[in-house]
This record gives C-alpha cells, structure tokens and sequence, in this order.
C-alpha cells in the first residue's frame, strides 16, 4: 500500500474542491431544467393545446399540489362545459386515480387520451356520450386492452367514488388510424335529455 503515502493533505484538499465544485453544477443544472409552476392554472385549462401538453399526461409537475381546489371549484361550477372535463382529468390524476396500461409505449398511451378526450369534448350532445355527461364528473381513468381486441386501445372513464351514480364510457381508440370509433355507455344514466352543452 505505498501509494496510500502518496496521499498527501494537499491532493486530499483538490480533491475536495473538486468534488463540492461537481455538486454545486449538479444542482445548478438541476434547478435550470426543473419545472417552473404555472401561476394560474384556469388559463392552463384553457389553452387549445391542453390535452397535448398537460392533460393526457400523468402526472403534473407543473401544476402545485395548492391549486388542487382551484381546479376542484373549476370542476364543480365552471360554466364551460370543456374546462370541468379537464379539471376532473387533472383531479383523477392529482388523487392517482388514472391507470395506464403498461401494454402500451407512453407515446401510444398519450396519444389515445389525448384523442379520446378531444372526442368527448366535440360530441358531448351525442347519444352514449350524453348518459354518462362527463362534465359532471368523473373520478378514474383506465387504458387496457380487450381480449379479441389486441389492436385497440380501450379508455375507461368511470365515476366509482360513491358520491356520484355509478357509471363511465368505454372508448375504444384505434392506434392504426388515430381515432375513436366506439363508445359504450354503462351504469346509471344522469341525463336522458341532453341539454346542449358550453363548449
């Protein structure tokens, strides 16, 4: 072990210099690309990229755990129909509520939220869509699979919290041609005659 006696109190000190020097970027590097907090989070709600940049994801960093009854009054007692289905996507979210598949890449995953909830959002007066009324509230959110159905991807939307009437959509996505082109409506229905809604 000669080389231990190499050792000497100046080589230790660089060497620490050095190793703070290295955390000190580390940091700095991290704090540079972390998340910067959005300062209101309605206008996040309505940006025409919603889906794509915040709501089809999982998970919000973005968005402080604070604002959480911002977007739980945004839910219950917007006027626009389109704001309290993406308030109650975030709020599922915000109480890990939404389930996605490991089945599929996050790309497929994110793609088929994404349009399944722009489809609600342009056909809410239709038929099976308008049993369920979205708008009024929903608490998970699930992506599978079917057996006899491997090249679909299936979102379930489903109000199971108690509170609300039991029921949901299933919404059969296409990866293929990027679109929806099943809905099944399940459960209690809220609303046979469907007020048009506030887009």
């Amino acid at each position: 072990m000669r080389w231990l006696n190499r050792i000497t109190p100046p080589v230790v000190t660089a060497f620490g210099v050095m190793l703070v020097g290295i955390i000190v970027l580390a940091i700095g590097a991290a704090r540079s690309i972390a998340v910067e907090p959005v300062a209101d989070v309605s206008r996040v709600l309505k940006a025409d990229d919603f889906w794509s940049q915040t709501g089809a994801k999982l998970t919000h960093d973005d968005i402080p755990f604070d604002q959480r009854n911002t977007i739980r009054e945004l839910a219950g007692n917007s006027n626009e129909t389109m704001i309290r289905i993406r308030a109650y996507k975030l709020l599922a979210d915000s109480y890990q509520r939404t389930r996605y598949s490991e089945q599929f890449s996050q790309t497929q995953t994110l793609l088929a939220i994404e349009g399944v909830f722009r489809y609600l959002e342009n056909n809410i007066n239709e038929e099976t869509i308008s049993k369920f009324r979205p708008e009024l509230g929903f608490t998970h959110i699930t992506t599978s699979k079917r057996n006899g159905d491997p090249g679909s991807i299936w979102v379930l939307i489903e109000s199971s919290d108690g509170v609300l009437p039991s029921g949901g959509l299933n919404i059969r996505w296409s990866p293929t041609d990027k679109t929806v082109n099943r809905v099944e409506h399940w459960g209690a229905n809220r609303d046979p005659v469907r007020q048009p809604g506030v887009l």
